[in-house]
């Protein structure tokens, strides 16, 4: 059995230990997998580590980031790591770094290995900076992001929407070259739900 753990260390930044176990109940540190050296935010949280696509990948979310040009936001963001893992060492080498999402409401993704073979996330639909921001009589607020299905295409981490969404589509609506300004009703649209 395997573990990644979420840490801030003495000097105030974020790092993912790795643990092993042979039973799943006595636990021993293998190695710090992973460290921010205050690059990446602050604490690590909700850390997850998998094989994909011939690489390996490291998410977690830091807190207090800094902005890193267009990729990273200010705040409570998610960070993705893709390189190499040596089991033998249990030693991570870190050769591509993103945002897994540019969106301000995507915090704590995990993943899953689907019975066929894929790797799906879901994420949490909000953060810790706007949590409280709570409309009263709210009834939908913080949910769960749609699944997706991740692939690795040239260093970067690919997302699109899990395959069994298909499965809901139906009375598609083909509209072209639609000028959208002010409130526009379209023909065959209305309802409360929209797929676009």
């Amino acid at each position: 059995y395997h573990v990644v753990i979420g840490n801030r260390t003495e000097d105030g930044s974020g790092s993912i230990l790795l643990y092993h176990s042979a039973d799943g109940v006595h636990w021993e540190l293998a190695r710090v997998l992973e460290r921010c050296c205050k690059q990446y935010g602050k604490m690590w949280e909700c850390p997850d580590f998998f094989p994909l696509d011939g690489s390996h990948v490291l998410l977690t979310s830091p807190q207090e980031m800094m902005p890193v040009g267009l990729e990273f936001h200010t705040g409570n963001g998610t960070l993705c790591l893709i390189g190499d893992f040596d089991p033998q060492e249990k030693r991570f080498t870190r050769q591509f770094v993103q945002a897994i999402d540019y969106g301000l409401d995507f915090y704590a993704p995990q993943t899953l290995l689907t019975a066929d073979g894929r790797r799906v996330m879901i994420a949490w639909m909000q953060n810790w900076d706007t949590v409280g921001a709570k409309p009263q009589n709210c009834r939908w607020f913080g949910q769960m992001t749609l699944p997706r299905e991740l692939s690795i295409r040239d260093g970067r981490l690919i997302q699109n929407p899990v395959r069994e969404l298909e499965n809901y589509r139906r009375n598609r609506v083909i509209l072209r070259s639609i000028p959208v300004s002010g409130e526009v009703n379209l023909p065959g649209i209305q309802g409360r739900v929209l797929d676009m």
